[in-house]
């Protein structure tokens, strides 16, 4: 059986609701609906859970995917995935210059990116494959999938929504 990402119905009595967000830090859209899930999460009075898989079309793991993995070994994966945000691109020089700005030595980063890929990596892409994505951003929020770049007003919508199914 494939394996999933963890989505289960909204808790009850003050517990949280899950989105699981699917996401490649260099899409347009995956930006924006990232940008608008954090703004609603910091303003809405419904407690959020959120899980990160990030996704990408290519075969093989790519250098921005690795870094954040990487980063995540060093408490810093937060700092990192939005650091990649503000770039350009993909290249490799943004992504070491901007782990850079966040404290992330280049060299150790290059060590790390030499390796196998990190087990967070390959759970990631066996869950991206077994939700058989049609595009991106999607996001699950509760039992709900909403697909491309969503609004806060859809956000809150859905969050909502997912708070008041059984």
């Amino acid at each position: 059986m494939p394996e999933k990402a963890e989505v289960s119905a909204p808790e009850k009595d003050g517990e949280s609701v899950l989105v699981v967000e699917y996401l490649n830090a260099y899409c347009e859209h995956c930006r924006a609906t990232h940008q608008n899930l954090d703004a609603v999460i910091a303003s809405i009075d419904v407690p959020v859970r959120r899980r990160r898989i990030y996704a990408w079309g290519s075969h093989g793991y790519p250098l921005w995917a690795r870094a954040c993995a990487y980063a995540h070994e060093l408490g810093k994966e937060e700092e990192l995935f939005a650091e990649l945000l503000r770039t350009r691109s993909q290249h490799p020089t943004e992504v070491y210059r901007a782990a850079r700005r966040v404290g992330i030595d280049p060299r150790a980063l290059q060590r790390a990116v030499r390796r196998p890929p990190p087990p967070r990596l390959v759970r990631d892409c066996r869950i991206m494959v077994a939700a058989g994505l049609q595009g991106l951003p999607t996001l699950d929020i509760g039992r709900r999938r909403l697909m491309g770049g969503q609004s806060e007003s859809d956000l809150v919508g859905a969050i909502r929504a997912a708070t008041a199914s059984p």
